[in-house]
């Protein structure tokens, strides 16, 4: 299941937006038939950011526990990467600044390192 962290929204973003946002970030990861992913496989977190710092000036997106498989090559997570940071910036997060930047890091995950499921 990938698991979207999200760092850097800016502190006025409600939470009818952050819902938005989710929901925008997973139609992007959804729309890749190489993923074969549904909705419900998706979860999205915003962590909080203690520090407050560079909050509204740079979105870091990290991608986590997407399981390796021979169908997510290595030009589909880099065309991920792009979406998702596509989204995020002209879509998402245009409303509160244009000079917000967004980064991506795809970070695949072996199962056969340690996994389990309840």
């Amino acid at each position: 299941m990938p698991i979207l962290l999200i760092y850097g929204i800016p502190e006025k973003v409600s939470q009818a937006s952050l819902v938005t946002i989710s929901k925008d970030l997973i139609e992007v990861i959804t729309s890749f038939k190489e993923l074969n992913l549904k909705e419900e496989d998706i979860k999205v977190f915003f962590p909080a950011d203690k520090m407050k710092r560079a909050r509204g000036e740079k979105i870091v997106i990290f991608v986590r526990g997407l399981f390796k498989k021979p169908e997510r090559t290595q030009i589909v997570k880099e065309k991920l990467a792009l979406s998702l940071v596509g989204k995020m910036a002209t879509k998402s997060l245009a409303e509160f600044s244009a000079s917000i930047k967004a980064e991506c890091f795809i970070e695949p995950f072996d199962p056969e390192k340690g996994f389990a499921n309840i």
